[in-house]
This record gives C-alpha cells, structure tokens and sequence, in this order.
C-alpha cells in the first residue's frame, strides 16, 4: 500500500473568505488569502512474482486555467463588417435581457434603414439565432433560450482510477496494459462562439438578412444613461468598449473520460529490437451546453 498527499498554493486561486491567509507585502502588512488545493494519492500493489506487478490507484489533481484561457485578446477573423476576437475567460461573460428576462440584439438594422437607430432591441419573433462557420467550426442554429450568462473558467479538479499490469513475458519482452476513468470538474472547453449572429431567414439561409447579433453586456458597445432600462432611447454609444464578436472557452462542467494503453518492449536480437504502443480513447465528444451539441475531442480513438 503506497499513499501520498500534495497541498498546492496557486495565485490564480484566491478565496478571501476560506482561504489560507499569507502575508503579501511585510511593510503594509498587505495579506492574501490562496485557496488551498490538496491532491491525495493512493496505490495498491500485488507482486504475485517477482517480474510481474499489478497496481490499482486512484489519485486527486488539479490543473488551473492557462493565460490564454483568461487573458487572450486577439483577432481572429471578421464577420460582415465587425470583428471576431477570442478572448479570454476570467471573469465570465453575461448577456443584456429585457425586463421580461428576454435575450436583447445589437440591432444592425440600421446599417440597411436608414429610419432606423443604433440601438439593443428584442429579438423578432421570426428570427433565428445562428453560429456561423469559423476557425473550423461548423454552423449551426441556437436557442435564444440557452444565453443567460457564461461562467468563468475554473480549475480543473479530476479524479483518476486505473488498474494495471506490468512484468515481463519470458527473457526478452516486457509488456505493460493500463486501464483508466477519469472524471473532471469544471473541464474548460476548446474555443467557443459566445455571440450568435440573429438572421431573417424568410427567403431561406442562403438568402437571409442579418438582424443583429447577440452580443456581451461587457462588450456591446453601449452604456446606460441611468433609467437602466436596455434599448431604451439614453443609452449611449460606448466608443472605448465597442461592440464585439467573441470567441472564448466555456466551463463544460462535468466531464468523464476513460481509455486504456498498451505497450510491448521486446529484444529480438543483438542488433534488433521492438517497441509497440497502443492506447484507445472511449470518450468521443463533449456535450456543449450553448450549441447543445456534441463538440469532438482533440484526440485520436486510437493511436
């Protein structure tokens, strides 16, 4: 029986109300309170001969967000005439309602009526929410229903379970066969469209009209003149902060993913020998709960 334990301190993860507290500056006496990760560890071991191991584990760990997945800000492409970013998630995104809790557009009507205004308006009845294709990504229709808010991304916490086996067949091969489950708390997603494009598709998809697009209250180009109340007529153009498209990572959640891998090692001879590596990815997608799809996973079934 083998256990270890692990206690992390990260600056990315701060919790002023449980964390541990640590003085940050000695001549202000500043503090800053880092939330705690421990990552346990246990293993059981069988010999039942001397070149020949099983071992069954389970361990706890933890990976915080990159600083692409809180900090990028960079342009990755144009839509009609504004540009998409991908940006960053570390504060989470929200989105404009009215008071009735009804998903508000970036209205772009304007662009083609020259009677109408710059402005938040409701989405028409008519109207559908759509991703367009981009960096690779196919397109496809959403529901307005579905964007309330984006959360931050997090830490990932997993829990990993494997059995395995490893030892030697005879005097010239060794052989190893890993098992593994693992299940991820706030796994982060790859890249996502965030801000759906609202299209009149009366005269079908490949002649429909853009509306507007559903952009983020922290990036929709407007600021409240004080009735706050969205779309109402003193809102005001908002010339530092304009309004975008985004791409950003999105909190998937919960997330199971199992497999296995495989290896042989073998001496043929003096001058020769043979290295085989097999591993099987069970897990094939995530589901998205934006798109409510299905995204792919970055990774072969088999390699």
């Amino acid at each position: 029986l083998i256990a270890a334990v692990r206690l992390d301190f990260h600056s990315g993860l701060i919790d002023n109300e449980n964390g541990i507290k640590f003085i940050s500056d000695p001549l202000s006496g500043e503090s800053i309170s880092y939330s705690p990760q421990w990552s346990p560890k246990i293993g059981l071991l069988w010999k039942p001969f001397e070149n020949q191991t099983f071992r069954l584990t389970s361990a706890r760990a933890f990976e915080t967000p990159s600083s692409q997945g809180l900090y990028l800000d960079i342009n990755v492409g144009n839509y009609a005439i504004y540009p998409v970013k991908a940006r960053g998630n570390l504060n989470g995104y929200h989105y404009t309602h009215n008071q009735n809790n009804e998903l508000m557009m970036y209205d772009l009507r304007w662009v083609f009526d020259e009677t109408a205004t710059l402005k938040l308006s409701e989405i028409p009845e008519s109207a559908v929410l759509y991703i367009p294709s981009l960096l690779g990504r196919p397109s496809q229709f959403v529901s307005a229903e579905d964007y309330q808010k984006i959360e931050p991304v997090k830490s990932e916490v997993v829990w990993t379970n494997e059995i395995g086996y490893s030892g030697l067949i005879g005097d010239r091969m060794r052989a190893t066969l890993d098992i593994y489950h693992s299940e991820y708390n706030d796994f982060v997603s790859d890249l996502t469209w965030i801000t759906p494009v609202v299209l009149d598709t009366s005269d079908g998809l490949d002649n429909s009209t853009i509306l507007g697009f559903i952009a983020t209250s922290e990036h929709d180009g407007f600021k409240d003149g004080g009735d706050e109340i969205p779309g109402s007529s003193d809102d005001i153009i908002d010339n530092d902060d304009p309004v975008e498209l985004i791409f950003t990572n999105i909190n998937y959640g919960e997330v199971k993913i199992w497999g296995c891998d495989a290896s042989i090692y073998a001496f043929l001879s003096k001058l020769w020998t043979l290295d085989l590596n097999f591993s099987y990815l069970g897990t094939k997608h995530f589901y998205n709960f934006l798109t409510k799809d299905y995204d792919p996973i970055n990774a072969p079934t088999i390699k």
